[in-house]
């Protein structure tokens, strides 16, 4: 899908006679949605066809029609053929028995190999790109033909703008071309806003009841503003950044007041800033102090001043690699990795377990769960006021303390965040056959603000062990409910049980990166149990008893106290809608 927009606004007409332009706006949305469902196309080939019946939940195995060589006769048959017998000087009877081929040990190899290979059942893709512009003192008048005055042998603002197929080099453009007006009138800067967002889903089953979702986004929001009415075009730009990584390596690390809050993680965290600090120096050599600074027209010496140990530049891609287990001298430089950087996160359910012969007889259905997800985030981002660029977003800056440029990047990142979940770590979900659910699970919640600010990183973790029952008894009645006739009603009164117990500990540790020291800043422990009934009244009536109680113990604060607080109740919900 493409859709487009483009608007042609008047600007003001001073009576000094002094101009200050109109003003031009357009946009553009391309969206794109595509899903591939591979097990169609397995099912063109009429063996992989077969393979996916066979492995498919609802195939049964055919009953064996092979008869014996010899079939039981009649008494009748019986002695005519022993007349036979006796009739011949020697008889003898020979039947083959094909063997069916799906049989064959060959045969069925082939048939889970190809159903290994077809373990990929479905992948869709997700694209979305806007981008939207506004330029204001923008000279030439509106024309006839799609808002267009031709204007130096060409169309202005052309048929490019108002299609929105147009980037942020379209404003050089406009001022070489002279449609962009230069003076005190105006003060309006031109802005553009672009997003771009990638969303990658995959299905895996490498056999029955064993199921893979593949999930990966990469997402980045861009802004812009140029005041072209200057000299050398002073820019900001700002925006956010996400995208899903891998750093399960470092999730389940035992940090403990016992060894010290020790992480192995961190400590390869403040080794990685003196490795990237040399390679995102040596990106300089070589380069020419631009114009504007102390130095301009001298080439880079480290020893004016270099790349700090502590720059955004430095500390994000570090951070990076350490938690997402990469080597430091191979990883990437960049704040915002490319498409290509995303890592799939991932859910995994089994639901086979139940069809065991020693469990079936007990359990309706057993399933195993387990997810994990885990995202780099910039939050927000802006650009120093006083960079100057030398290579795209390499550039230099002047110092505060010696006067003299230092390298540095464009942009200005004050925090960025790793945010990690197990959820669940493990879980078990139950149906019993007398109709009774039991879930047990254990989650694991890990979060990572890296403060440039305040050169720190902040660690926050929680873990949460829940177990729950529920039963459902059908047509349960309290009471025998009539309608409106004084005949009994029809509607199916149930009653829905259920109960919870959730235990969560949580810490917040506080590393300090300079020092290299832990300190543990808050903690709690929680215990929560939760206990309802829901009854269905009527077809839109439902009464529900509820009880809730939660403790809350500190582990770190001497500040801080036990907290109890218990809640119970009676509702009643009425529906509309049924």
């Amino acid at each position: 899908r493409f859709a487009s927009s483009y608007n042609w606004a008047r600007g003001l007409a001073l009576t000094d006679g002094i101009e200050t332009g109109n003003t031009i706006t357009n946009q553009r949305s391309i969206d794109v949605n595509g899903r591939f469902n591979l097990e169609t196309l397995y099912n063109k080939v009429p063996f992989l066809k077969n393979v996916n019946r066979r492995f498919s939940a609802s195939y049964r195995k055919p009953a064996d029609n092979r008869q014996n060589a010899r079939q039981p006769r009649t008494d009748r048959g019986a002695a005519n053929a022993q007349g036979n017998v006796q009739g011949k000087d020697s008889l003898s009877f020979k039947k083959s028995i094909k063997k069916n081929p799906e049989e064959r040990w060959a045969y069925k190899l082939a048939q889970y190999v190809a159903r290994l290979a077809m373990s990929v059942r479905n992948v869709s893709l997700t694209y979305k790109n806007t981008y939207a512009m506004t330029l204001p003192g923008f000279r030439p008048e509106a024309g006839d033909l799609f808002g267009q005055k031709k204007r130096g042998g060409m169309l202005a603002p052309g048929l490019g703008f108002a299609f929105g197929m147009t980037g942020d080099s379209y404003i050089e453009q406009a001022l070489e071309r002279g449609w962009l007006v230069c003076n005190d009138s105006v003060v309006t800067p031109a802005t553009t806003n672009a997003l771009e967002d990638v969303q990658l889903r995959a299905t895996i089953e490498p056999w029955r009841d064993f199921k893979i979702d593949l999930t990966a986004m990469h997402t980045r929001n861009s802004s812009r503003s140029v005041q072209y009415m200057f000299d050398g075009m002073p820019e900001t730009r700002s925006g956010n950044f996400t995208m899903s990584i891998v750093s399960i390596g470092s999730a389940l690390e035992g940090s403990s007041a016992r060894n010290g809050y020790r992480s192995p993680t961190f400590e390869r965290f403040r080794r990685n800033l003196d490795i990237m600090q040399q390679r995102v120096e040596a990106q300089y050599l070589g380069a020419r102090y631009p114009q504007g600074t102390s130095l301009a027209g001298e080439t880079f010496d480290p020893a004016n001043g270099t790349v700090s140990k502590y720059s955004p530049d430095v500390m994000i891609p570090a951070f990076l690699a350490a938690y997402t287990g990469k080597d430091a001298a191979k990883s990437t430089l960049s704040l915002f990795p490319g498409i290509l950087s995303m890592m799939p996160n991932w859910r995994i359910t089994y639901s086979g377990l139940g069809k065991l012969p020693f469990l079936k007889n007990t359990f309706r259905s057993v399933n195993l769960n387990h997810a994990y997800r885990s995202s780099y985030t910039i939050g927000s981002y802006n650009t120093f006021q006083s960079f100057r660029s030398y290579m795209g977003d390499l550039g230099f800056m002047d110092d505060v303390q010696t006067g003299n440029p230092v390298p540095t990047s464009r942009f200005d990142v004050s925090m960025v965040a790793i945010n990690e979940q197990f959820s669940p770590l493990i879980g078990i979900d139950a149906t019993l056959q007398n109709g009774l659910t039991a879930k047990l699970e254990y989650k694991t919640t890990r979060v990572l603000n890296l403060s440039l600010a305040a050169l720190q990183l902040v660690e926050t973790a929680s873990r949460d062990f829940v177990v729950g029952i529920g039963y459902k008894l059908m047509n349960f009645r309290l009471f025998t409910a009539r309608n409106a006739q004084g005949s009994k009603t029809d509607i199916s009164h149930d009653l829905t049980l259920r109960a919870d117990v959730s235990f969560r500990n949580q810490s917040a540790l506080a590393r300090d990166i300079v020092q290299g020291t832990t300190q543990a800043t808050s903690g709690n422990r929680a215990l929560k149990i939760s206990c309802s009934a829901d009854y269905q009244l009527s077809k839109l009536l439902t009464l529900r008893v509820y009880y809730d109680r939660q403790q809350n113990t500190p582990l770190v604060s001497t500040t801080a106290y036990p907290v109890v607080s218990a809640d119970f109740g009676v509702s009643m919900k009425f529906s509309l809608t049924r």
